[in-house]
């Protein structure tokens, strides 16, 4: 694993002229982020001791049954976020061209996405959302409004872009992401209007991210797994998937047993997913590991671990982002995988900054040489 870290540390630096060769595109989603830690005690009006973990956090939740609770948010950043943009400035920051299409603001995108805008093309389709994230040490809760998601849908691109425009884009783009199907309910009508739209011999990656669909039908979700294995017949898809994704997915779709976390268990999980779906790939990462099966070729890693993360809202999009890049960049299965993880282990240390090519290859020289022991 050291020499494999070190060679493909040297290896993204020769990558710069392919990245900025290569376009990806991402929608359709857009939210105004504010992270916030949950008070355990308040020491004085400028000090207090936050709630560790999801479970601590529960248990308070649990305590005010038939009674009450003052919980305190304490807002720590504000920062643009949704899964299309998160992940569009992830592959932007690494040379990528990216176009980021959504709920960005409208007419004009909101300033919270100025940043991204200064690195990508920004096609802003409709008004964003807000989320309050509530960050703990092993995960996160992101309690979101999103009144405005209903906006999305096929029928409003052609309104503001016109089907032509939107064509044009698929065209010139290498790899195409779809993201947060769960919360963007006319996902589906969009994607059927994608494959119409791409040629039979189509060579754009589909990239589809589901973004937690238990609050979906099941019905729903297995009309629409369905869906991808069609449109792969003429471009190659994959289904990025975190772990609680893959559980949801594995269930509907009948694979028995709980999966297990860990390089074999992804592993296992990855190609028993992708036996029934039959589509291009399947990629799962979980907070310490990530695999995937694509053209049926498998590869597994573990991740460089972070047990104390200044953030994690946005640490899986940008994992897409950075796996998606390292396929752009033509690196094998493995050294894709390795860039994904470096990329969101980065960005949970660095608080929340999206890292650049030569940020990555000093992150992972620094991981092989025992530098992430965690």
């Amino acid at each position: 694993m050291q020499d494999e870290l070190k060679v493909l540390a040297e290896l993204l630096l020769t990558k710069t002229k392919i990245l900025e060769s290569k376009c990806l595109t991402a929608g359709f989603d857009g939210m105004v982020d504010e992270i916030n830690h949950v008070v355990s005690q308040r020491i004085n009006s400028n000090e207090y001791s936050r709630i560790q973990t999801i479970e601590e956090y529960g248990k308070r939740i649990m305590s005010a049954a038939g009674k009450s609770s003052n919980i305190e948010l304490v807002p720590i950043q504000k920062k643009l976020g949704g899964n299309a943009p998160i992940m569009a400035m992830a592959a932007s920051s690494l040379g990528v061209q990216v176009n980021c299409m959504g709920l960005l603001g409208y007419p004009e995108a909101n300033k919270i996405f100025d940043k991204l805008g200064q690195q990508c093309r920004l096609i802003p389709l409709g008004d964003n959302g807000h989320t309050d994230a509530l960050e703990f040490t092993d995960g996160k809760l992101m309690l979101g409004k999103m009144n405005s998601y209903g906006q999305m849908s096929w029928q409003r691109i052609l309104e503001i872009m016109g089907e032509e425009a939107f064509l044009n884009l698929l065209k010139e783009s290498d790899l195409f992401a779809c993201t947060n199907w769960t919360m963007l309910t006319e996902m589906n009508g969009i994607l059927q209007n994608i494959n119409r739209l791409l040629p039979d011999d189509s060579k754009v990656l589909l990239f589809i991210d589901l973004c937690d669909p238990e609050k979906r039908k099941t019905a729903e979700l297995v009309k629409t797994l369905k869906m991808f294995t069609g449109m792969n017949r003429k471009t190659p898809v994959i289904l990025g998937l975190n772990f609680r994704e893959a559980e949801q997915v594995a269930k509907v779709i009948g694979i028995k047993g709980a999966l297990q976390d860990g390089t074999e268990g992804l592993l296992k999980a990855v190609t028993h997913i992708n036996d029934k779906l039959g589509i291009y790939g399947v990629i799962i990462h979980s907070v310490k590991y990530a695999a995937g099966n694509l053209g049926r070729v498998n590869a597994e890693v573990s991740g460089p671990f972070c047990s104390n993360p200044s953030i994690t809202t946005g640490a899986g999009d940008h994992f897409n982002g950075g796996f998606c890049s390292g396929l752009l960049a033509g690196l094998s299965l493995k050294q894709a995988l390795l860039t994904g993880v470096s990329t969101s282990g980065c960005y949970v240390r660095n608080g929340g900054a999206s890292p650049d090519l030569n940020q990555i290859s000093c992150f992972l020289n620094d991981w092989a040489i025992g530098k992430y022991p965690d």
